[in-house]
């Protein structure tokens, strides 16, 4: 048996559970258009996935590390010059405790 009769036979099965009859042919047509409409959307979902995949500048990840780096270099000199705990910006002044 095909996989095409299969589906006819599940759909008039199905549909007999809901009290609705409907010939072979019809049964077979609608089964073809939804089988069809599954796998038109799968294939949507597939496109959808790959468009929204997100593209990372690596260079510009690399910038942001570095300037990380560096920050982080000149909080550590203020904290060691002033003997401080903590180091913070508040608009352009460096302010530490």
């Amino acid at each position: 048996m095909s996989t095409k009769q299969v589906n006819a036979d599940s759909l008039i099965e199905i549909l007999a559970e809901y009290n609705v009859e409907i010939d072979y042919e019809t049964a077979e047509k609608v089964s073809e258009d939804f089988q069809s409409h599954l796998s038109m959307m799968n294939e949507m979902d597939s496109y959808r996935v790959a468009s929204y995949e997100p593209k990372v500048d690596t260079s510009l990840t690399q910038r942001i590390k570095d300037l990380e780096k560096e920050v982080e270099a000149y909080k550590n000199s203020v904290k060691q010059r002033r003997n401080a705990d903590v180091v913070w910006l508040d608009g352009d002044r460096v302010m530490y405790e």
